[in-house]
């Protein structure tokens, strides 16, 4: 009998272990911090913020207390900023990095004054690498130099959490947070869709305005697609929305669909500039579970900047957004459903909206 007590206690002890780690980390809103020189610790052209913020106040966890939260972080570009000193996580499980990978366990910013781990320290290792001083002055200042999407991996040992943010270099500019996006596009759409148009590039799909920009897909498909796409209402596609220098656009959009979870069609969202090589893609695929099924997410969101380019190209002085270049400044979007049917042997169709678009211009 003690012996049948001892393993009821030991799978006790096993089961409140695998529960706290079955609830992931919730990592709250990051802010967006802008990296400046003007004044202080930084000094010219180092552009480094220390103790930009707290990582404990952005996170919660059922179990882990904040400071024992595993944190590292990666970049979009791989090139242009560091935190604390350390490296990104690269290929690493963000559930078991490497230490020297953990953010919260290094500070290692050799030219920052920073005394706490969890304050995290920002730099802009393009333009002012750690122990490389002095600096050049950046081409295209005063004024945002640089920028990249930063992912923060949050992680109580045994599942993780992710949310990105976006880091500004800003020459001249003092250290802080950006403000939140000003909201430049906000549109319900309804019975009047005007500034949109449809085009069927097959046979079969039909559009609706009752709900919303709406096509409906049959089941018995042939593999064809249709198109709602920003437009004066001649038929061909226009601008939506002017890009503005040193800035970039978070997408809102919303979806719904009559389709079961695993039934409904794929949709890709595109908002583009050729002239300029600025935009965005993004793919909707309900494929296995239904957690990308429009009834689970109804609101999708993508972000839209400019290709991998020179500062020359990001700045307003004699690049894409030079004055002379305003005409070819702006942006137009095409929402499609793909029928995709033939593929899966008839498995996909049914009504499927696009009901509301919001843009958000972050500076």
């Amino acid at each position: 009998m003690r012996k049948g007590l001892l393993n009821l206690a030991a799978v006790a002890v096993a089961l409140l272990g695998f529960n706290a780690t079955a609830m992931a980390p919730v990592i709250s809103d990051l802010p967006s911090p802008i990296i400046g020189d003007a004044v202080g610790a930084t000094g010219d052209n180092t552009f480094v913020y220390p103790d930009a913020f707290s990582l404990d106040g952005y996170v919660s966890d059922d179990y882990t207390a904040d400071s024992g939260i595993i944190w590292t972080y990666e970049t979009a570009s791989g090139s242009k900023y560091a935190i604390n000193g350390v490296d990104e996580l690269g290929g690493d499980d963000p559930n078991n990095p490497a230490a020297a990978k953990q953010l919260t366990a290094n500070d290692n910013d050799t030219d920052a004054v920073d005394s706490d781990a969890q304050t995290i320290t920002l730099r802009d290792i393009e333009l002012s690498p750690a122990g490389g001083a002095p600096y050049v002055d950046p081409a295209g200042g005063p004024g945002i130099v640089n920028t990249d999407v930063v992912t923060f991996h949050a992680s109580d040992g045994g599942s993780v959490s992710t949310k990105s943010t976006i880091f500004y270099t800003d020459d001249e500019g003092q250290d802080r947070f950006s403000q939140a996006g000003e909201i430049v596009i906000d549109l319900t759409f309804g019975t009047t869709t005007t500034g949109w148009s449809f085009s069927d590039f097959g046979t079969g799909l039909t559009e609706s305005r009752a709900n919303g920009l709406c096509t409906t897909v049959p089941v018995a498909g042939d593999e064809t697609f249709a198109q709602w796409f920003s437009s004066d209402g001649s038929g061909a596609s226009t601008s939506l929305y002017d890009l503005t220098a040193n800035s970039v656009y978070q997408h809102r959009v919303g979806v719904t669909t009559d389709a079961a979870v695993g039934a409904a069609n794929i949709f890709q969202i595109v908002a583009n500039n050729t002239d300029n090589a600025f935009g965005a893609e993004f793919f909707g695929w309900d494929k296995e579970g239904g957690a990308n099924h429009p009834g689970a997410v109804s609101k999708f969101e993508f972000w839209a900047g400019p290709a991998n380019m020179g500062l020359s190209g990001w700045n307003a002085s004699g690049g894409a957004f030079d004055a002379a270049n305003d005409a070819k400044n702006d942006v137009g979007m095409q929402m499609t459903i793909f029928d995709t049917n033939n593929v899966e042997a008839g498995t996909r169709g049914g009504t499927h909206c696009f009901t509301d678009l919001q843009i958000l211009l972050h500076r």
